[in-house]
């Protein structure tokens, strides 16, 4: 349609209905209420313009306002040079909007994008990409989930039922990452399974006869300061270690080491709930736990694009962020520590 226009029609500009004005050079509008502006630029449908050089606004209520820029669908604003929109944002109020250049934002009923591509440094190399409202990945694959939704990715077999896998490939098809109805979860390396320095596991047995089975290899315990704990039926917990001789010795433990589920228990409890204040704020914000948790904590400020724009650490139950050469805009704080967070939304001004 476009290649027909503009090389069927040699004039300056096209105007197929009266209400739609082509006053660009070599512009072409189409339909009802539609503005070219922009010089080789295009406008078809209704109530769209293309302002840019070489624009273009196809669909219902559409806005290219900037270079090579490209909206197609409803209520979409593409702002940046080379930037795309496609879908349908939510209403006059709530546009669909790409400010990005070399990039493409794809939403539909929202102001916010389901799908976003990022740019490229050049030949040979490519973008990244966003789900959800990101529009700055931070790796080849970034997912964010919205305020009180799951972040969730799922691979489903076409047949759970018959036994197939859902697999997930890590690095090469000798490591992955296998599920199936009847065995559960299966790990496969081609190399070790090593956890970070930090990390705990966590063992729990559910319907086999013990929590770890080992049915061919050596437990290595290399440090000499550590060994096995276990706990005795009065409650105390003994750690055993070996001697020159290859005798195993129990001490007694100060206090049993406490487990991940009742440290997260804790610490939930700890952080429950949290009053984010004033609210819209333009100064500064204050941040308070509703208990008065001890040890320290971390809070977070992510704006809209699920970034993060502050991070701190406290103690006690209170602390205050300067916001002041913040953006204005919905922002998500958080706060908690070890991986557990409770979050709250607020407006910035």
């Amino acid at each position: 349609m476009l290649f027909t226009a503009f090389s069927t029609f040699s004039q300056t500009c096209i105007n197929c209905d009266t209400n739609s004005i082509a006053s660009g050079n070599f512009a072409a509008a189409i339909g009802q209420n539609n503005t070219a502006s922009g010089n080789a630029s295009f406008a078809a449908g209704a109530n769209s313009i293309a302002s840019g050089p070489s624009s273009i606004a196809l669909g219902l209520w559409n806005i290219s306002d900037n270079s090579y820029s490209t909206t197609f669908g409803s209520f979409c604003n593409a702002t940046a040079n080379k930037s795309m929109v496609i879908g349908h944002g939510y209403g006059e109020n709530f546009y669909l909007t790409n400010g990005n250049s070399y990039s493409l934002s794809i939403g539909f009923n929202s102001n916010m994008p389901t799908m976003f591509i990022g740019t490229s440094q050049g030949p040979g190399f490519t973008g990244k990409i966003g789900i959800g409202n990101i529009t700055s990945p931070q790796t080849k694959l970034h997912l964010l989930a919205d305020d009180g939704e799951e972040a969730a990715i799922f691979i489903q077999p076409n047949s759970w039922d018959n036994n197939e896998n859902s697999t997930l490939y890590l690095g090469s098809l000798n490591t992955y990452i296998t599920a199936n109805k009847e065995n559960g979860i299966n790990f496969h390396s081609e190399g070790n399974y090593i956890f970070g320095n930090d990390a705990n596991v966590l063992i729990k047995a559910t319907e086999t006869e013990t929590s770890l089975q080992i049915k061919e290899g050596d437990i290595y315990i290399e440090d000499i300061d550590f060994g096995i704990i276990m706990k005795s039926p009065n409650g105390k917990c003994w750690r055993g270690q070996v001697d020159d001789n290859g005798q195993l010795n129990f001490s007694e433990l100060e206090n049993c080491p406490e487990t991940v589920t009742s440290v997260n228990n804790k610490i939930k409890s700890e952080v429950n709930q949290i009053k984010v204040y004033p609210n819209p704020a333009n100064n500064t914000l204050s941040v308070e736990l509703q208990s008065n948790s001890k040890g320290q904590k971390q809070v977070l400020l992510l704006n809209a694009n699920g970034m993060i724009v502050y991070t701190n650490t406290f103690t006690g139950s209170k602390t205050q962020i300067n916001i002041s050469k913040f953006n204005s805009g919905i922002y998500i704080v958080k706060v908690g520590s070890e991986g557990n967070y409770v979050s709250s939304k607020v407006s910035i001004y």
